[in-house]
């Protein structure tokens, strides 16, 4: 790869650990955010009772939300960590196809299939529990599914381009 293509690569690869990083530090404010207002309602009823008629919203409903977007948003900070490092891991080491980063794919890929089932599921108890009435229906969303096989392929190429990477370096 010519030094242009390389200080490109390293350049695109800065500015996206960077994004990633201001996407992660976001969402964890949002989760701080999150959890202080679940406590404060799991401590103090007459707060989440002022907060649901400000928003028009029952109780049972705040509380599902508010653990749901909790649960998700630790999703999301966790898969954007594992962008960061690989884009971080780029930008230092002027290549993608490390081993390192196959694996982090493929945790990517992992964390996305869990994710497909344990939020429906979780989702389908918490409004059984909260209202006993509902029938319990799971939602299961096949794009997270679909995103999880691509991301599962992308690090198995990576896992083969870093296999090739190590053979032509060994051949230098």
């Amino acid at each position: 790869m010519g030094t242009d293509n390389l200080a490109k690569l390293q350049r695109t690869s800065g500015f996206v650990s960077t994004v990633s990083l201001l996407v992660m530090i976001i969402a964890t404010l949002v989760l701080i955010v999150s959890a202080i207002l679940l406590i404060l309602c799991l401590i103090d009823a007459q707060i989440l009772h002022e907060i649901t008629e400000a928003a028009e919203i029952s109780m049972n409903d705040l509380e599902i939300t508010l653990s749901l977007v909790f649960l998700s948003i630790i999703f999301v900070d966790t898969v954007m960590f594992f962008v960061y490092k690989i884009f971080k891991d780029i930008e230092v080491s002027y290549t993608p196809f490390k081993k390192e980063n196959s694996k982090r794919l493929m945790q990517i890929s992992y964390l996305l299939i869990i994710y497909a089932i344990v939020i429906p599921v979780l989702s389908a108890i918490i409004v059984g529990y909260m209202d006993l009435n509902e029938d319990l229906q799971i939602h299961f969303n096949p794009v997270f599914v679909a995103v999880a096989a691509l991301f599962y392929c992308m690090s198995l190429v990576f896992d083969y381009g870093a296999k090739l990477q190590q053979e032509s370096d060994e051949t230098l």
